[in-house]
């Protein structure tokens, strides 16, 4: 335990372990009385930028960073608080550095790798925090590195520890979907005992036919005996009919339920769950692993069960025909377990690694098959193809590891089982020889003994099978689990209707800790106004506009519509009440009306073609052969730049939005289309609060007023004429693309200048 007081040491204690006892004693001879140590970090890079540590202390009264915690008697590294005036992060290449900025100028303290950037970012939130006198406030909801069960390295933070998947909880939830089919499950159960028992009665048939029947050369009787086998044969071809069909329907309903929950849980989600993941990720959670949890449920889990059953009838038998040769057959039986723990313990690690690889596959295939036609224009086929097999082969080695694995484990298994009849053989022999017992009992024995040892064997091959389907559900159960976005919190406010003004009060959001996409972005929009948002590729328009979305939230400051913050207002009445057209408008591969109409769904055909005619696309659409029933084909890949665009338009304009956004909406059409769409924008922003984020500074001519975005800042506002007037970075953004233009017309003569904005 640490010597010196702390304050609120569980939210502060950025780094995952406790500073070592060496550098805990040298911070403790550096404190005053009234002294005490906030924080603390590890950093993973040295001075000289090799791998290494140096430690970050942060005091109420002084910075310090020590170069080593080897008792060396080192001085660190000290700044006072009061000293510094802004710290921050910068970004490198593989890593940051942690900067602070003093009169005397700035200081670099500690290099980090790109895995400590998040954790370094907050350190710098609270030295420049403590700095300014402000309460230390950190965010709590750092991702570990490690899992806090097992210690390892986390593959991805933001999911569980793939090396402790909780087997029991796993199947409690399995037979939670089993309960709506409690009826099916309970037949399938008795007809899974009654194939057991069935499968228990030949032994015994043969030890009366060889003892009794063969001796006393009853014909008749062995007749009888073998019409029983027929019947027991038959019953049990009869039994396995009926038990498939049950078991297919049954594990085939709860892999669709099971499938139909994920995607919906899926679809709540936030946009930064799906920033994280790859689409093939996701598909592979949906699709594959719901598949294999089926396989499981249909053959793998009716096989344990079945001889689970067998194994303890066929124990009791051989008790009773022999106790003292019973005992001796199970000899071998403790090494088969304990084998098979330890290397189901192994192999399921190697089961997560080949299902990443297989995952990754999926992606591959993914982006290839959706980026087609940027590997055609670049002829790149063969480069994509030896990509594909590259992870292919991944994939291949990555499950030999696995197969290779259980292929050494089965010769092992099979020599226990062989020593376990060769025992039975020789003891069971002497037995029949001094007469102790028949022959008839020694085969029944050997029989059950084959019928026991069997499924004990096969386990194996059940282990592998269990732990692939149980880590499939565990990745299935951990999307269910994960915090779907607050469609309606408690507290939550009903705003079917907006007025339309918008407020950013000091708005900060990064979407890496530490490298902040927005800073410090205060604002007012009138109801009814229309804002152009203007700034260089990466300045922070389109961030802003999400934000409003509130398809993320800020890190800091507040966002509110009609005076409400924005997390207080329902999902649903936000979502509806806000237009947003995208640079790149995605259409469902469905009909024109369909896509017009996707935000009402049940809405007539007037009110979508007149959404067409006030977004200028209703002319092109009955130009095509089926006019509005025409399918757009995947993404829209049936229509122009300059359609799809106007479809995307009408299909904001149908949904009749207070809030307009159109993120770079005009930036992938030609000037005529262009001019279509400024048509149709003049007639919907009226009595709507529009924002539109453009490049083409010609779309802003007739804007209200002009948010000029840098580096993450709100750096000017004003009309046209007013930035214009200033000649800032605006006055410079237009100058630039009217010299632009002048010189594609003077060297390409691809059309006329465009208007004075």
């Amino acid at each position: 335990m640490s010597e010196f007081p702390q304050v609120n040491q569980e939210p502060f204690m950025l780094s995952q372990r406790p500073l070592p006892p060496i550098l805990e004693a040298q911070v403790q001879e550096t404190l005053a009385r009234d002294e005490k140590v906030l924080l603390h970090l590890c950093s993973d890079l040295t001075q000289e930028l090799k791998f290494g540590e140096r430690w970050l202390i942060v005091t109420s009264k002084k910075l310090l960073v020590y170069p080593a915690v080897n008792g060396d008697g080192k001085r660190p590294r000290t700044l006072s608080l009061h000293s510094i005036e802004s710290a921050e992060i910068q970004p490198v290449v593989g890593g940051g550095v942690l900067m602070v900025r003093t009169k005397e100028g700035a200081h670099p303290l500690l290099h980090f790798s790109n895995s400590l950037s998040a954790r370094f970012a907050e350190a710098a939130k609270g030295i420049q925090q403590l700095a300014t006198d402000k309460p230390l406030n950190l965010s709590s909801d750092l991702k570990p590195d490690r899992c806090p069960t097992c210690g390892r390295l986390l593959p991805d933070p933001h999911e569980r520890c793939p090396f402790c998947v909780r087997y029991f909880a796993v199947i409690g939830r399995i037979v939670r979907y089993l309960k709506p089919y409690a009826w099916y499950t309970a037949f399938a159960a008795l007809l899974t005992a009654m194939g057991t028992g069935l499968m228990l009665i030949p032994p015994a048939i043969y030890r009366h036919i060889i003892d009794h029947v063969i001796p006393e050369k009853d014909i008749p009787l062995l007749g009888w005996m073998v019409l029983g086998f027929l019947t027991i044969n038959v019953l049990n071809a009869i039994l396995a009919v009926y038990n498939g069909k049950q078991l297919s329907w049954l594990g085939g309903r709860v892999a669709t339920d099971i499938r139909s929950h994920v995607f919906q849980a899926v679809e709540r989600l936030s946009i930064k769950f799906f920033d994280r993941r790859h689409v093939g990720n996701i598909m592979s959670r949906v699709m594959n692993d719901s598949d294999r949890l089926q396989g499981f449920l249909i053959e793998g889990f009716p096989f344990l069960a079945q001889n689970a059953l067998m194994l303890i009838g066929i124990l009791s038998i051989l008790f009773y025909y022999s106790v003292p040769l019973t005992l001796l057959i199970m000899l071998p039986i403790p090494i088969m377990i304990l084998g098979q723990f330890l290397f189901w313990k192994y192999v399921r690690i190697l089961n997560h690694k080949a299902w990443n690889q297989f995952s990754l596959l999926n992606t591959r295939l993914a982006e290839s098959i959706s980026g087609v036609r940027v590997v055609k224009a670049f002829s790149q086929e063969q480069h994509e193809m030896d990509r594909f097999d590259r992870q292919n082969n991944r994939v291949f080695d990555s499950q030999f590891l696995v197969d290779k694995f259980w292929a050494m484990f089965h010769p092992g298994m099979h020599f226990l089982v062989t020593s376990g009849i060769l025992i039975v053989w020789y003891m069971g022999g002497r037995n029949v020889i001094n007469a102790e017992m028949t022959f008839g009992t020694l085969i029944a024995f050997i029989a059950y003994l084959n019928m026991f040892y069997g499924p004990l064997q096969y386990f194996s091959a059940i282990n592998n099978w269990m732990t692939r389907a149980f880590v499939g559900a565990e990745r299935i159960f951990e999307t269910i689990d994960t915090t779907p976005e607050a469609y309606d919190p408690p507290d939550a406010i009903a705003m079917p209707t907006f007025k339309g003004e918008v407020e950013f009060r000091n708005v900060t959001f990064s979407y890496e800790k530490g490298k902040p996409a927005l800073k410090d972005v205060s604002f007012k929009i009138r109801r009814g106004e229309v804002i152009g948002l203007v700034g260089r590729s990466g300045s922070g328009k389109s961030t802003l506009l999400a934000l409003l979305c509130r398809f993320y939230q800020p890190d800091e400051g507040q966002i509110l519509i009609d005076g409400v913050p924005i997390e207080k207002i329902r999902l649903e009445d936000l979502r509806q009440n806000i237009g947003l057209v995208f640079q790149e408008s995605f259409l469902f591969g469905s009909s024109i009306f369909e896509n017009i109409s996707y935000s009402r769904p049940d809405t007539s055909a007037d009110p979508v073609i007149a959404a067409a005619h006030a977004a200028n696309a209703h002319e092109f659409i009955m130009h095509k052969p089926d006019a509005y029933d025409t399918k757009v084909g995947e993404r829209g890949n049936r229509l122009s730049g300059g359609e799809k665009q106007r479809v995307a338009i009408a299909r904001a304009i149908l949904h009749n939005p207070r809030l307009l956004i159109l993120d770079e909406a005009t930036s992938s059409v030609d000037s005529e289309t262009e001019a279509k769409i400024q048509q149709a924008m003049e007639r919907l922003v009226k009595d709507r609060t529009t924002l539109i984020a453009a490049h083409r500074l010609s779309t802003l001519r007739n804007t209200d007023r002009v948010f000029v975005m840098d580096e993450g800042r709100l750096a000017e506002i004003g009309s046209h004429a007013q930035l214009m007037h200033k000649e800032g970075i605006y006055f410079r953004l237009v100058r630039a693309q009217e010299e632009a233009w002048r010189k594609a017309k003077k060297h390409l003569s691809i059309g006329k200048e465009p208007a004075h904005v």
